[in-house]
Formats: structure tokens, sequence, C-alpha cells
């Protein structure tokens, strides 16, 4: 049976969410990309501004864990890639050193806060830069 919460935010994902694409590199002497294709919530958070008039957007997207899975995500993970100190009770969690494409631009992923409702991810909040 779907949690309760799981649901509710997949109903609001259909509704109110955009496309997102996830993005992983694996592989150190044939490397290849693993893509997924998601709906998001993306929220701007602020513009920065960077050395020379240069200015750079924060961003927080929250998708559903279930949405993931549909889409094949994680592919293929190695050992290699870095946690940031999340819990990974599931595997379908993105990390920092994965990459995100929308509103036409590459996004770097700063930090990703999984929700859980006692075992299950219901919620994953990224913060992206770019």
């Amino acid at each position: 049976m779907k949690n309760q919460h799981v649901a509710r935010l997949d109903r609001q994902l259909r509704l109110r969410g955009e496309e997102v694409l996830l993005q992983r590199q694996t592989g150190s002497s044939t490397q290849s990309l693993t893509k997924a294709t998601v709906r998001g919530v993306v929220k701007t958070l602020g513009i920065q501004q960077l050395i020379g008039g240069i200015s750079q957007t924060n961003y927080i997207v929250i998708i559903s864990p279930s949405d993931l899975r549909r889409a094949g995500w994680p592919g293929a993970i190695t050992a290699t890639i870095p946690t940031a100190g999340l819990p990974l009770k599931d595997g379908v969690i993105p990390t920092t050193s994965d990459k995100m494409w929308f509103r036409a631009a590459l996004k770097s992923i700063s930090r990703v806060d999984a929700l859980y409702d006692g075992d299950d991810c219901v919620r994953i909040e990224m913060y992206c830069t770019g």
C-alpha cells in the first residue's frame, strides 16, 4: 500500500509540477550517463551576485521518490558516489554529485534532504544552484 504522504505529493506534482531531468555520471574509464525525467516543484530562493556582474540563482526542487522509481532511477550506483551524510535507507535518493536540468539549464545539486515517515522516504528536497 502506498504511503498517504507520497500519494498526496504525487497528486500535487501531477497538478503543479514541471519536468526536471536528473543526471548521474557513472563509470571511471568508460563513462555513461544515467538519466531520469520526473515532475518536481521548483521554487526560486534568490539570486546571488558573483564577481563581474555574473549572477547565480538558487533553487529548491521537491520531487517524489515514487516518481524516481517509476523513471528507473538510480541506474548504476558505485561506491565512489558521496552520500553527503544521508542515511541511505533507500537507494533512490539523489546525491550532490548528480546534476539536474530544468528551465533550459544544467544545475548543480548542493544539498539533498530526504524526508521519512518511519522507514519510507516520502519526499526529496534538493537545493540547486545555476
